[in-house]
């Protein structure tokens, strides 16, 4: 699988850096040097992981974060996974990030390693993320309600609202007599 990294600093020895810890193979690296380039970057490309200055002009960190991620009650399922960068970390900052939906916090000056740690890792939760998505497809797709054999109004009815309590937190109690396939 074929990833895509984008950077956004506005600091250009920094974001030089991280494109340059970054550069290995199968994996595609963009950067942009501020956020509105950054975000029309993102939209064109859609790129998996995004790290992002926190302190930047007309627009923060935090603010980019949100529109990646989108802030429609709380992070999509396939939304990019956002790392945040800044020179000025304060435990404040760090809990404001991941409150907002951040994956990680770095803190500049950036260590390499430490940076290719974070991002493999990130890498490597976007990919599980993807298989399970996968995974559960395949098993609705051979276990959903459309294997269920008969079309009676009452059978319908019952699937509908099986369909419906299966999207809730909700513990569901079946009863029946026995052999009737519950």
């Amino acid at each position: 699988m074929n990833f895509k990294i984008l950077a956004i600093d506005d600091d250009p020895p920094s974001l030089e850096l991280v494109l340059s810890a970054l550069e290995q193979e199968g994996v595609e690296i963009l950067g942009a040097s501020s956020p509105l380039e950054g975000l029309a970057l993102f939209q064109k490309e859609q790129p998996e992981v995004v790290l992002v200055d926190l302190m930047m002009p007309k627009m923060n960190g935090i603010e980019v974060l949100q529109r990646i991620i989108g802030n429609e009650g709380g992070r999509r399922e396939d939304s990019a996974i956002v790392i945040m960068l800044t020179a000025f970390g304060t435990v404040e900052t760090a809990v404001e990030a991941m409150k907002a939906g951040a994956y990680d916090y770095l803190t500049k000056p950036i260590q390499v390693s430490e940076l290719r740690l974070v991002v493999d890792r990130a890498l490597e939760h976007r990919r599980l993320r993807a298989e399970v998505r996968q995974l559960r497809r395949i098993l609705d797709a051979k276990y959903g309600f459309e294997t269920i054999v008969g079309r009676s109004k009452r059978l319908l009815g019952v699937l509908d609202l099986a369909g419906r309590a299966a999207q809730s937190a909700s513990t569901v109690l079946i009863r029946g007599e026995t052999g009737t396939g519950k």
